[in-house]
């Protein structure tokens, strides 16, 4: 488990015109602290990402931001819940590997 760091980190994925953009800063604290801003995200997923931060985290001030990039109305954004149970596997097996 990472007990603590400083960091930025900024990606983006998109098909055709939509587009999201996910920034992640962090900054050494004695407790974790996590606040997640951008659209509105659906609640599980919410609760999905800080469960995996506080998974891999122990300590420190991290902010997370989404920003949907849209040609077309935000509302026909959809979860793909199988991709997103791939990069959370992936997160997990780099936090066994390297944490």
């Amino acid at each position: 488990m990472i007990k603590s760091m400083t960091g930025f980190g900024r990606g983006s994925a998109g098909k055709g015109p939509n587009k999201i953009d996910v920034e992640i800063r962090t900054v050494n604290s004695r407790f974790l602290e996590t606040k997640i801003r951008g659209f509105n995200l659906d609640p599980i997923l919410e609760i999905k990402v800080r469960n995996t931060l506080e998974t891999s985290l122990q300590r420190g001030n991290v902010q997370v931001r989404f920003e949907l990039k849209s040609g077309q109305d935000s509302q026909k954004l959809s979860f793909n819940r199988k991709r997103f149970e791939i990069l959370q596997d992936v997160i997990k097996k780099i936090h066994v590997d390297y944490g």
